[in-house]
Parts: structure tokens; sequence; C-alpha cells
């Protein structure tokens, strides 16, 4: 289980004491994991990131990525994750007008491509500026309801994801 988290902000992702590619191979290197969030805690990626190759993580059960959205995007598509895994993505600081958007279709492809997937449940949801991020954000969640891996849980009610602010439908 790894949960490092920090305030939306409040250093943001260019001071952390990590790199990306020092995530990448820490992840690479723990197949057993099983939980995965990340708050603001995804450094920058360096140019050419799209085309690393992939990450195995097949017990990871619960993934939340939430920081601006080139890193999150980044990572997300490099991560191959068990099939049924509950995934809850933000991509903050969202500028609509040079984002790459085919990057989230593919990343959506890969996770929803996977070998058998159990996702019954696509929530995708946008905040504009004065949301509860200040600025465009997209949040991503994909999840079987009906199939309880864990007890129920979304990225709306989850104890490390409050500051949303938004409450479940």
């Amino acid at each position: 289980r790894l949960l490092p988290e920090r305030s939306i902000g409040e250093l943001g992702e260019w001071n952390l004491n990590y790199n990306f590619d020092m995530l990448t191979e820490y992840l690479r290197n723990s197949p057993q994991l099983g939980e995965l969030s990340l708050r603001a805690g995804i450094p920058l990626p360096p140019l050419g990131s799209n085309e690393a190759r992939p990450i195995n993580l097949p017990r990871m059960r619960m993934l939340q990525l939430i920081g601006l959205a080139v890193p999150c995007a980044t990572l997300w598509r490099q991560l191959r994750i068990h099939p049924d895994a509950h995934c809850a993505i933000v991509l903050c600081d969202l500028d609509y007008q040079s984002f790459d958007f085919p990057l989230i279709g593919s990343c959506l492809s890969t996770q929803l491509g996977a070998d058998n997937p159990i996702y019954n449940t696509l929530k995708l949801s946008w905040f504009g500026p004065g949301g509860p991020f200040d600025k465009p954000s997209l949040l991503i969640d994909i999840y079987d309801k009906d199939r309880m891996v864990y007890p129920r849980r979304s990225i709306y009610s989850s104890p490390n994801l409050r500051f949303l602010g938004v409450k479940e439908t």
C-alpha cells in the first residue's frame, strides 16, 4: 500500500524529493502493491515518457491519482493493473485548449481493454475554475458498483479524498 499525499497547491509537483523516473522504477519493483494513492505527488515526467515501458501491477485493486493533468495521465498510461481495480483519476489544472485528450482515450482503452475487465460504471466529471481545485479539472472514476472488491468506496467518499467537497450521487 503506497499512500503519499500532499495538498493540491501546497508545494506542488515541483518540490518533491523524487522524480518521475524514480517513482516509475519503484512501482516496477513493487508488483505486489495492492493500493496506490498519489495526491499531488506525481512529479513532472521527462520528455518522451509517453512511450515508456508498461508498469505491471497485477494485484492492484485501488488506484487513485490526483495531480497535474500531464503527470497523472502519463503515469496512468504506463500502469497495467488488475482488471477489476477501482480507478479514480483527477487531472487538475487541465488546459482544455492544449491538452492531449487522445492520451485520456489511450488510458481508458488500456484500462478497459485489459484481459476480462469487470467494470459497469464510468463517471466523467468536469470541474471548472472556482471548483474544488480552483482550476479546470477532470475526474475519471472507473469501477464495478455491483461487485464489492472492497467495501463500497468511490472517489467522492474515500477518506483520503474528502477535499473534493463533492457529494456522491
